[in-house]
């Protein structure tokens, strides 16, 4: 390993070393703001505020090397959660959510709530102001589809290189990691429609 690298990883393990006190003080205010709020709109916000200091945590621990374990995962759970969290900045989207309930699947969580917090906020980034963004789980199996009203499949980026959307690219790279499939097309009315189907949990003997 070269001298430069060694710097560059002792630099990030510090960094990821001082962003965790901040982090973590900021999560417990928030779970103290929650716990002493009765009005239910400040309560949804603060919520949010919650999920995304529980997403900035999933960041830290990716730069620290921490392993995203594989094991059984919500979908129906990761995509609520997310959503709610980026509906303050969807602005004039409407954000519709429809959930199988679809079974879990086998894959690493932390790497999933990327994958789906990416596709939706680059819908939200790249779609007309005032149009839908669909969001689906599926029932028959783990597999989630999320449908913008944007420019379609012919205006995305081809490589896996991260260039265009990033936000694309790095789903693209996350997908392969943890064994999924990545499918890009049109919607049935226009638009974009992308589906990443995940592994499903092993069948009990």
């Amino acid at each position: 390993m070269s001298g430069d690298q060694t710097a560059h990883d002792s630099e990030r393990s510090r960094i990821v070393h001082d962003l965790r006190s901040p982090l973590h003080a900021l999560a417990g205010y928030l779970d103290l703001a929650i716990a002493d709020n009765d009005n239910p709109e400040l309560g949804r916000l603060l919520a949010g505020a919650r999920r995304a200091a529980h997403e900035l945590d999933d960041l830290v621990a990716e730069l620290s090397g921490s392993p995203d374990p594989t094991t059984d995962v919500d979908l129906d759970e990761i995509v609520c959660s997310v959503v709610e969290m980026l509906r303050p900045i969807a602005g004039d989207h409407t954000l519709d959510v429809g959930l199988g309930p679809s079974p879990s699947a086998h894959t690493a969580g932390r790497a999933v709530r990327r994958i789906v917090t990416n596709l939706i906020t680059n819908a939200i980034r790249h779609s007309p102001t005032g149009t839908t963004i669909a969001v689906r789980t599926l029932a028959s199996s783990p597999t989630i589809i999320i449908t913008d009203e944007g420019p379609g499949p012919a205006a995305l980026p081809d490589s896996t290189e991260r260039s265009g959307r990033l936000g694309l690219a790095i789903v693209r790279e996350l997908v392969d990691r943890i064994g999924g499939q990545l499918v890009i097309g049109s919607g049935e009315h226009g638009g974009t429609r992308i589906s990443v189907a995940l592994p499903a949990p092993c069948t009990p003997m």
